[in-house]
């Protein structure tokens, strides 16, 4: 199952189009999601004006799966004050989850408080499941050491496949947590022309190159086969996907709906383990 993402409803998003979008090009997007059975949007606070631009679109009401930074988990009241002021945000649409945007802190001294917090939230109704972001496996596993979660927010792409690591994987699987993958292509890095990869990444040039050259050789483009690669890991259960136009999440759903004769078999040798490349949160320090 497909979720829109909307961090560039409401602000510039991404390394291919680092764009805001216009209101009428998010209509067109929400227009087309809905009539193409998405019933999910991934939100956050902290993404700009998206939550009251979201809000703005009445026609058809989507269950939304926000953020919060853990600094509103220090106290109950404040954390019932914070989703309050995301449900009048985000009215008509409904939020049925709420996921830590910075799942790091549950290794501070305040963790169990926060998870506490959080998980009270659940217990009395007010939402109906928690989770966690994570930019990495080993954050994932930690928390997992300590903590329940319904759901997992976590990178995964043709290039970056760290969570499949079995270990991790049969933890997944005793704990029921449900795993949603984002990042799929990279913040637009894997659809880039190879003559448009920014000068910061040439040291991986050849791994690009690679993944080009296979996907020219199996006749697909490099946006079906980032879909079609993460749509075949049974561990995934739903894929955040940013887009940038109506026409680009047209050509997403069209790639995820697509039937492939012959399994879409990419070598672990177009992959990496390079936080440096895999991590967006790093690019900056490149």
């Amino acid at each position: 199952m497909l979720i829109v993402g909307t961090a560039n409803f409401g602000q510039s998003y991404g390394i291919k189009n680092n764009k805001q979008l216009d209101r009428l090009e998010i209509e067109k997007i929400l227009n087309y999601a809905s009539e193409s059975n998405v019933t999910h949007l991934d939100s956050a606070s902290q993404y700009g004006k998206s939550q009251s631009i979201i809000s703005n679109f009445d026609s058809h009401k989507f269950n939304i799966i926000t953020k919060f930074a853990s600094e509103h988990f220090l106290d109950f009241q404040q954390s019932i004050d914070e989703l309050n002021s995301s449900i009048d945000n985000l009215k008509p649409h409904f939020i049925d989850t709420i996921l830590l945007h910075d799942a790091e802190n549950l290794f501070s001294k305040n963790a169990d408080l926060i998870y506490k917090n959080l998980s009270e939230l659940k217990r009395q109704g007010l939402i109906k499941c928690i989770g966690i972001s994570v930019y990495s496996p080993d954050t994932l596993v930690r928390i997992l050491e300590n903590y329940d979660f319904d759901i997992a927010q976590v990178p995964c792409s043709v290039i970056d496949r760290r969570i499949a690591h079995k270990d991790l994987l049969d933890r997944i699987k005793k704990n029921r947590i449900e795993v949603h993958a984002r990042s799929i292509f990279l913040q637009g890095l894997l659809l880039l022309e190879l003559t448009d990869l920014p000068a910061k990444f040439h040291k991986s040039k050849e791994l690009f190159i690679q993944f080009d050259n296979w996907c020219n050789d199996h006749s697909i483009s490099r946006l079906e086969a980032c879909v079609q690669f993460i749509k075949k890991q049974d561990f995934i259960s739903k894929i955040v996907v940013g887009v940038d136009s109506c026409e680009n999440l047209e050509e997403i759903h069209r790639a995820y709906k697509l039937q492939l004769i012959n399994p879409l078999l990419i070598p672990s040798s177009i992959s990496s383990n390079d936080e440096h490349l895999v991590n967006p949160t790093l690019w900056s320090k490149k």
